[in-house]
């Protein structure tokens, strides 16, 4: 081999190398989040919460995790969530699979007869008959990612999926959380139903007495007024309170994507 030869080999090499090292754009660099030095607050204990997934069981409330597992494994908002982690990711191996090379294949066949006057038989019947034409064909591409296009594809489609399982996540905490609120709502509102229905029936029989009182004279018409106000104002603090607990209680149907006819 000549020097010349081997002079243009290294060339050849040195440019392939210098070729290779050409990359699109440059590395991204995660940006530094201005954090305080120090937890402003109440410290929790490491082991006070393992899995976020979880926390409901520290209510010690069976139905509150049977909600939770409902929600888990019928709210339409979270499977949305999953279904584009699922495409994020399908759509970053499309990107991946530009790294390797391709082959592709195609097939056609054609029956014809053509006229007897003016035209080229392929043939060579003249077109006195019909005659069948197959073609087929194969073919191997393979595209050298020189200047980093496929490899930032990739890497755009990395921080996609990463995206995609963070809001998943985001959604998962957020509809437990909801239906954790709603629930604790509805029972302290259920609570609330009880000890009013038991104040209702007080102020029920106040009213009975403070009849029966004003018939006899002693007692007078402002305060059997008053006694029946009394009533009214627990009548319609029933009939708020029931409200609330049924849009609670719609609320949780919402979030598990199934009516609950009954939460005791």
């Amino acid at each position: 081999m000549s020097a010349v030869s081997v002079l243009r080999t290294v060339v050849a090499a040195g440019l392939c190398l210098a070729l290779a090292a050409c990359t699109m754009g440059p590395d991204f660099v995660r940006p530094q989040a201005e954090l305080p030095s120090h937890w402003q607050g109440e410290v929790v204990a490491g082991n006070a919460i393992d899995q976020d997934a979880a926390w409901w069981a520290g209510f010690d409330d069976p139905l509150l995790g049977q909600l939770a597992g409902q929600v888990l494994a019928a709210n339409l908002d979270l499977q949305l969530a999953a279904n584009r982690v699922q495409q994020s990711r399908a759509a970053r191996g499309i990107s991946a699979a530009d790294r390797l090379p391709g082959v592709n294949a195609s097939a056609s066949g054609v029956r014809a007869r053509n006229s007897e006057v003016g035209l080229n038989d392929p043939s060579g019947k003249g077109g006195r008959d019909d005659y069948g034409l197959f073609q087929a064909g194969i073919g191997v591409g393979w595209e050298l990612d020189l200047w980093g296009r496929v490899r930032r594809q990739v890497e755009a489609a990395d921080a996609r999926v990463q995206m995609a399982e963070e809001d998943a996540h985001a959604v998962r905490i957020a509809l437990l959380a909801e239906t954790a609120r709603d629930y604790l709502q509805l029972r302290a509102t259920r609570q609330l139903l009880a000890i009013t229905g038991d104040n209702l029936s007080i102020a029920h029989d106040i009213k009975r007495l403070t009849e029966a009182r004003q018939r006899q004279g002693v007692a007078s018409t402002l305060q059997v007024s008053s006694a029946a106000a009394q009533v009214a104002s627990l009548q319609a603090r029933i009939a708020l309170a029931s409200e609330r607990a049924a849009g609670h209680l719609a609320a949780q149907g919402r979030a598990t994507a199934a009516p609950l006819r009954r939460i005791a």
